[in-house]
């Protein structure tokens, strides 16, 4: 048994160098009702504050702490938390928990966050990482992201593609077997330049574990480009066509 408090949360953070580190929080799973959620969120906020105590005591300006917002899909706890996490000493905002059981709610809980939490601070979503939800949360106001997809989904097979219907190719489908073009023409990561659909998918046929490794270093590669275009169309004040780029339909 291993015990995790807010305390040995910010502890192990520290020790492991990262430069950005979060609170401990209780993800709520979707389907707990109100009263838990309420609950849950009221520790979290617990949690935060001895969080941010423990970070104090040994923060030498290498590392910054989000607080978390909680409250599930319910718009009077989100409120709550987001004004909880505006009113402590964070250097920024991370928006997590529970963000309901389809994309439209869970734009919608962003929404309910965005007008309550610290204006002038940074503004990161938890566990999102879709081309589209990039995009559409963008303009919600989120500046960064984590999501562990790209490296999920590529191990399955699965290559992200600029402009594919449904964002991705399955590279283990039979119409890649003789393919000796790249996984995207467009991209210049170390898979799409030396090697071909054919080939990774000959990769996975056989079991071998290069398969999986090349179509998540592309998945990687192709969301650093996303969001590498997505912080330039910002700037020039063409986000609409970033996005027709990036999304199909």
């Amino acid at each position: 048994m291993f015990s995790l408090t807010p305390e040995s949360s910010v502890t192990i953070q520290r020790k492991l160098g990262a430069d950005l580190i979060v609170q401990l929080d209780e993800c709520t799973p979707f389907h707990v009702d109100k009263d838990y959620t309420a609950r849950s969120m009221e520790m979290s906020m617990r949690w935060g504050d001895r969080s941010l105590a423990e970070h104090r005591r040994h923060d030498d300006g290498t590392q910054k702490m989000y607080g978390i917002v909680q409250g599930g899909v319910y718009p009077d706890l989100r409120k709550i938390s987001s004004e909880y996490t505006r009113d402590r000493d964070f250097f920024a905002t991370a928006i997590g928990g529970s963000l309901g059981s389809h994309k439209e709610q869970m734009y919608e809980v962003v929404a309910m966050c965005s007008e309550h939490i610290h204006q002038s601070r940074p503004v990161h979503l938890l566990g999102i990482g879709s081309f589209i939800d990039i995009f559409t949360n963008v303009l919600q106001g989120i500046d960064t992201f984590d999501c562990v997809s790209p490296t999920r989904q590529g191990r399955h097979g699965w290559a992200l593609v600029k402009g594919a219907p449904k964002e991705r190719i399955n590279i283990r489908n039979a119409s890649y077997m003789r393919d000796d073009t790249p996984i995207d023409e467009t991209c210049g990561c170390e898979a799409c330049r030396h090697h071909t659909k054919g080939y990774i998918h000959h990769l996975f046929r056989v079991g071998e574990t290069l398969g999986m490794q090349l179509v998540s270093l592309h998945n990687v590669f192709t969301m650093t480009r996303l969001m590498r275009d997505v912080r330039e169309a910002i700037k020039a004040g063409t986000l609409a066509e970033a996005k027709k780029a990036w999304v199909a339909g």
